[in-house]
């Protein structure tokens, strides 16, 4: 949510991501570029060893599930190049 982001930081044995944005309080997709980013840096943490959970928030719109699918097509993508 809005201020809530707490940067990127590994600081453990895995890498746990929580997505959850919006256009408005409670929807909206990410954007192209945002997941490209993410996915660049998910595959980057993968490949060096430990596991990567990453969860969407639920969303009126139903984007989070979709936005997962991307984002783990991307990490696939990279990993397997």
């Amino acid at each position: 949510m809005q201020g809530s982001a707490s940067g990127r930081r590994v600081m453990g044995p895995f890498v746990y991501v929580r997505f959850h944005f919006g256009e408005s309080r409670y929807g909206g997709a990410y954007d192209e570029a945002r997941l490209e980013d993410w996915g660049r840096w998910l595959a980057d943490r993968a490949h060096a060893g430990p596991d990567v959970f990453a969860y969407f928030n639920n969303d009126v719109g139903g984007h989070a599930p979709r936005d997962a699918a991307r984002l783990r097509n991307r990490v696939k993508r990279r990993l397997a190049a």
